[in-house]
């Protein structure tokens, strides 16, 4: 069998290197799109192409997360990390020696499909082998906010370093380095016990479950004799036999109260569009008139701001009711998009510029740009400290064991498709709507705030909770 890390902190290590390849993409193509050396080899890239690059990750994962549905309940969750493993590698190398904007399309197409494997595989990986899960998946976002934040500085300074085009080439080079270590760890990781239940292997699925709970007790031991069906059994379900669920069975009789209230929960949390927000934050501080030979960190704001609120959950996510999270962080953003709104309406300028043909329309000064720039920034704390963390959490823990991998596919699908679509529209409704997005984003996190309020808590409920939480709740 080989040897195997059981304790919680080994096992959120490795698994929060996957945190690193869902971070890194996030700076890997806007800081280039500005560069001299990537416009000299690809030429200008016009609105509607940098809408198919962008969009081209989210499109993968949604794919990606049906595959891992799918895969993990065939072949395991340590089959699954490797496969998200080979499929990051193989989109870094497509990406690397793209000769054509659309091969860069294809790469980052690639990696999506590994991007929707790894955000549906953590939570219900992390759910099935961690005692405290919570602090486990920020971790993850941890490692994604530092590795955002390590690329977004690769961006700016390889061009500097190299005025050619290997600057591009090489940091997508770089970004297949943590999924070679991903492939490689994950032989060291414990299979989930629920799996191997799934596969009639209950000798096997004792042991990991034992091991897991005695490790992460601080107390290593192995299990006493008892019948080790029944053992698993009562880890995982409330009833005589584990068994996957298909599809068509998790929009049931059995779990579609489940299903909607993750998709739900999913949908509002993208309907902020945050993430996508942010990816343009280099063009709000240039259009809030800071200086180009400062702009390049002033906009690295955002990453570090992330960073440092990340750190939020991994302290206190493990005892705050994640529906309380949620609900907190979407109205406290649903008041922050309305304060954008009313200055940029009442201060903001009209502005005009073939660069942003497809995005802002407007430049603001003095005391109004710093207060613009200073919300974007309480906005992404906000997030990054309620919102993110506890979204993904409960999408891994809502579900009872049978649906956890196929559930969790279909809400992180969900999240994919929203936050694909919201990439492609919010130009679009800055370019005719303006200011007045700001306005649409608020309202959409305010009802995503209120009917988050009605769905049910998920903190330290055990497998039979899970089964009745909408009685309970």
């Amino acid at each position: 069998m080989g040897l195997k890390i059981y304790n919680s902190y080994g096992i959120t290590s490795i698994v929060a290197i996957c945190g690193i390849l869902l971070g890194i993409e996030s700076s890997s193509w806007m800081n280039f799109l500005i560069s001299s050396p990537f416009t000299n080899y690809f030429g200008v890239i016009t609105a509607w192409e940098n809408a198919i690059v962008m969009s081209s990750n989210g499109i993968g994962a949604v794919v990606g997360c049906v595959i891992c549905g799918i895969y993990c309940d065939a072949l395991g969750c340590i089959s699954s990390f490797q496969l998200a493993g080979g499929f990051w590698v193989g989109g870094s190398l497509v990406s690397c020696f793209s000769s054509y904007i659309y091969m860069v399309v294809i790469g980052r197409l690639i990696k999506g499909l590994a991007m929707g494997i790894l955000s549906s595989l953590i939570p219900v990986y992390v759910a099935e082998t961690i005692v405290k899960k919570a602090s486990s998946i920020s971790f993850v976002q941890l490692n994604a906010a530092i590795s955002g934040l390590a690329m977004y500085y690769i961006a700016y300074f390889f061009p500097v370093l190299m005025p050619n085009e290997y600057s591009f080439r090489f940091a997508w080079a770089i970004e297949a380095l943590p999924a070679i270590a991903i492939f490689i760890l994950s032989f060291f990781l414990p299979e989930s016990p629920k799996w191997l239940a799934t596969k009639s292997r209950w000798g096997q699925a004792a042991k990991n479950l034992d091991k897991i709970k005695a490790y992460q007790n601080g107390k290593p031991q192995e299990k006493t004799n008892r019948d080790d069906r029944e053992y698993v059994l009562r880890a995982y379900t409330s009833g005589p036999e584990i068994r996957n669920s298909s599809y068509d069975k998790i929009f049931g009789k059995k779990y579609w109260k489940h299903t909607v209230s993750g998709i739900s929960t999913q949908v509002f949390v993208q309907l902020t569009s945050v993430q996508v927000l942010m990816n343009y934050f280099l063009f709000i501080c240039e259009l809030c008139g800071i200086e180009e030979h400062s702009l390049i960190f002033v906009s690295s704001a955002s990453n570090v701001v992330q960073v440092i609120f990340t750190l939020v959950p991994l302290f206190i996510l493990d005892n705050t009711r994640r529906r309380d999270s949620l609900t907190f962080g979407l109205i406290i953003l649903s008041v922050s998009f309305l304060a954008l709104f009313i200055i940029i309406l009442t201060f903001g300028e009209h502005f005009t510029h073939e660069g942003f043909d497809l995005l802002f329309r407007f430049e603001m000064f003095d005391e109004p740009a710093s207060a613009v720039l200073a919300i974007f920034l309480f906005i992404n704390a906000v997030y990054s400290s309620t919102v993110l963390s506890a979204s993904w959490l409960y999408a891994g823990e809502l579900f009872p064991g049978p649906a956890r991998a196929k559930g969790a596919s279909i809400c992180m699908c969900a999240s994919w498709m929203v936050n694909t679509t919201m990439g492609l529209v919010l130009p679009i409704l800055f370019k005719y709507i303006g200011p007045w997005t700001f306005a649409t984003l608020a309202l959409f996190s305010f009802v995503g705030g209120i009917a988050l309020m009605f769905l049910p808590e998920t903190r330290d409920l055990g497998e039979y909770e899970l089964y009745s939480i909408f009685n309970f709740n």
